[in-house]
């Protein structure tokens, strides 16, 4: 069950991970247009 749960948690972590990568894309490319 803990070997389960551990291979469970690291796909939901990169996604989580992904998903801040993606927000502070979202976030600069509004300062960029912003700028221009």
């Amino acid at each position: 069950m803990k070997y389960e749960r551990t291979t469970m948690a690291i796909p939901n972590a990169g996604e989580s991970a992904n998903m801040k990568v993606i927000n502070f894309n979202k976030l600069t490319a509004k300062r960029k247009m912003k700028c221009f």
